[in-house]
């Protein structure tokens, strides 16, 4: 976890309710996104692991597409691209470690996952790939284009940004105070706190409540002290 303690205050519990709202909107709300092309998940064509990360495998051709979900996320917020892209495009599906019942790493967990993201690319032999990230996806997808541009076609970050917004004007160690801050009671959440919280606080981004619990699905199996862990980083 970043942040030191030297730098923490304590909060208020109304201010506390806030950081919590604050956490679940951020976290779930990005999970609407993947409904808009949401179907039944094709079945790869084959699964495996590399590092720590968890790949399922659709189509053939190029280019071919790496998708990286967001914070919480499984693979399967991705299904509607899948269906979509796997008729023209080999289409790599990402599940990162700690999401979507897998295993969580050790920190540095974002640095570990870009590390198996180019591990892909070469085991595969892939010829220049798209990387396609959503939110902690999309910050992947930054990370790996800013250090490792010689081995992508293409970058793109879906609401996926450098550093949060607000953020920006702030000093490292205010950041990482913040941060700490902000993801620390993610940690202290049992995998069915964090799934409530979900529902709870997904249905303001929907237009329609029978999607709710499709939504929340995307992110069935999160480890709370892995996400909290990713959105410190």
């Amino acid at each position: 976890m970043i942040g030191a303690s030297n730098n923490r205050r304590h909060l208020a519990p109304g201010e506390k309710m806030k950081r919590l709202s604050f956490i679940f909107a951020l976290v779930f709300g990005a999970l609407a996104y993947g409904l808009a092309g949401a179907v039944t998940m094709p079945k790869p064509a084959s699964s495996f692991d590399i590092g720590a990360t968890h790949v399922d495998k659709y189509g053939t051709g190029e280019p071919a597409l790496i998708l990286i979900p967001g914070l919480t996320d499984s693979a399967a917020v991705w299904s509607g691209t899948i269906a979509r892209f796997a008729p023209t495009h080999t289409i790599y599906a990402l599940t990162l470690a700690g999401f979507g019942g897998t295993k969580p790493t050790q920190s540095p967990m974002i640095e570990k996952a870009v590390s198996d993201v180019v591990s892909l690319i070469a085991q595969e032999h892939l010829n220049k790939p798209v990387a396609i990230g959503h939110s902690l996806g999309g910050f992947t997808v930054l990370r790996i284009a800013e250090e490792h541009s010689d081995l992508l076609r293409g970058a793109i970050a879906v609401d996926g940004l450098p550093v949060f917004y607000g953020m920006d004007a702030m000093t490292a160690a205010q950041r990482s105070a913040n941060a700490a801050q902000i993801a620390a009671p993610l940690a202290n959440l049992t995998p069915d706190q964090l799934m409530a919280g979900a529902k709870t606080y997904s249905v303001p981004y929907m237009t329609q409540a029978k999607n709710v619990d499709t939504v929340v699905a995307f992110g069935k199996g999160a480890d709370p002290a892995a996400t909290s862990e990713y959105m410190t980083e």
